[in-house]
């Protein structure tokens, strides 16, 4: 076998070898950002909840300063009808009008995306102290729930702040936590993915935070 045949074998086995190489960095890379690339969709759909959160919250506080009436905030708990074997969640958020006495729906349920809920850790949304009422008569029913819902409650004032200082201990922040229902944060300061809101009842005002 001359040189010539010799030196291209090598070559060709360098070449082979840096192939190899250059295969292993990317299953490398590809197994660290896979995982970091799925979590996107999760917490794009995270922070569409806290926007409805927000809104919702900013809705009450305008609508009743505006109107100079009380708006009742409803945070509403139910199993997923798209999924019968899901647990019952705060899914979703509804607003209603106090007029004398009678309350009128201000908004249809804003429901918080697919897999998407309010977490029932007190830890995280200390609003869970708030009692749990269930739909009377006069209460509207859901789609794809009708009245198997509970909800809890609190109210926007015309001044434009919230009576969460009479229903929640004075050192408590009124705060609720977003999260995804089946990747729920863990641990104190909290770790994953999720968005709290906290809320000054005096001013009405909110702030969300997001790691």
């Amino acid at each position: 076998m001359d040189n010539r045949v010799k030196n291209r074998m090598k070559q060709v086995a360098f070449t082979l070898v840096e192939m190899l190489i250059v295969i292993a960095v990317i299953f490398i890379v590809a197994t660290i950002t896979l995982p970091q690339l799925g979590d996107i969709p999760r917490a794009a759909r995270i922070s569409q909840g806290a926007e409805i959160v927000v809104g919702a919250l900013s809705n009450a506080r305008m609508s009743a300063v505006s109107r100079n009436r009380t708006v009742e905030v409803r945070l509403l708990s139910y199993s997923d009808p798209k999924s019968p074997f899901s647990s019952v969640q705060i899914r979703a958020i509804q607003l209603f009008e106090d007029l004398e006495g009678t309350l009128v729906p201000l908004s249809k349920p804003r429901a918080l995306p697919t897999g998407i809920i309010i977490s029932a850790d007190s830890d995280y949304t200390t609003l869970n102290s708030l009692p749990v009422n269930t739909p009377t008569a006069q209460d509207p029913t859901l789609p794809g729930v009708a009245k198997n819902y509970t909800y809890r409650s609190f109210r926007a004032r015309p001044d434009g702040s919230f009576n969460l200082d009479r229903l929640l201990p004075a050192s408590t922040t009124p705060q609720i936590t977003v999260v995804d229902e089946n990747r729920p944060p863990s641990g104190l300061p909290a770790i994953g993915n999720f968005a709290t809101i906290t809320i000054e009842p005096l001013t009405g005002f909110t702030r969300a935070y997001r790691p």
